[in-house]
């Protein structure tokens, strides 16, 4: 993906991304649907591995002029744990998509209904009564791509 991302830069043009990191939340998040979702690509690196540096850097190598990377946190609140998964499970897209797929599976469906409640609670640094509070970190990223403009 790294070389499309520079492929479709202009010479001296910015690419600029905010990328979940594999030791935050959002691994953990992710991991609930795994057992559930079609298998990746063989081969396939976890989508989290974008945020990390060492990652980036080895994606990128000596391809541009800059690279900048900072992590960074944001909050998600909901009224409580059950209600965040209410949230996800009707409006993420790839959550929208697993549990689609489990249509024909009530029982899967419902297994992965309770490994969700389970990690919805347990993740939740606000009030076990609510507002309910999911911290996540991601790594922003800003390369500059070499070429004719780059430091203008």
């Amino acid at each position: 993906m790294a070389d499309e991302l520079l492929r479709v830069c202009r010479p001296g043009g910015t690419i600029g991304m905010a990328n979940f990191t594999p030791e935050g939340l959002a691994a953990d998040f992710f991991g609930v649907f795994a057992p559930y979702a079609p298998a990746p690509p063989e081969g396939a690196l976890p989508p989290v591995m974008w945020g990390s540096e060492k990652h980036v850097r080895e994606l990128f190598g000596d391809r541009v002029a800059a690279l900048e990377m900072t992590r960074r946190r944001y909050v998600e609140k909901a009224a409580s744990p059950r209600e965040y998964r209410r949230f996800f499970k009707e409006t993420f897209g790839p959550a929208v998509a697993v549990y689609a797929g489990l249509a024909e599976q009530p029982e899967r469906a419902a297994a992965l209904d309770r490994d969700f409640l389970e990690f919805a609670p347990r993740s939740n640094r606000g009030g076990p009564d609510g507002p309910a509070e999911y911290h996540y970190e991601y790594l922003l990223v800003v390369a500059r791509r070499q070429g004719r403009g780059a430091g203008r």
